[in-house]
């Protein structure tokens, strides 16, 4: 089944983004769509891999702000 990918602006009508077919950031919305519509985990990459990720852009934003070093 094929999703509509929309976003909702500050509570307007729904709004479809321009993006090619072939769109790596569409390919990875609706892949995780579809992972949550058929009741599976993602395979490509785990939560854990995931919060991960998200502690050393967190990291490399406290240096980029403090101009020092970041343990991580």
């Amino acid at each position: 089944r094929q999703h509509r990918l929309a976003y909702y602006p500050h509570g307007q009508p729904a709004q479809e983004p321009e993006c090619a077919a072939d769109d790596p950031y569409l390919a990875e919305i609706r892949y995780f769509v579809d992972c949550l519509d058929g009741g599976q985990k993602p395979a490509i990459a785990s939560l854990a891999e995931a919060r991960e990720v998200l502690e050393i852009v967190q990291g490399v934003r406290r240096s980029l702000e403090s101009g020092e070093s970041t343990k991580l």
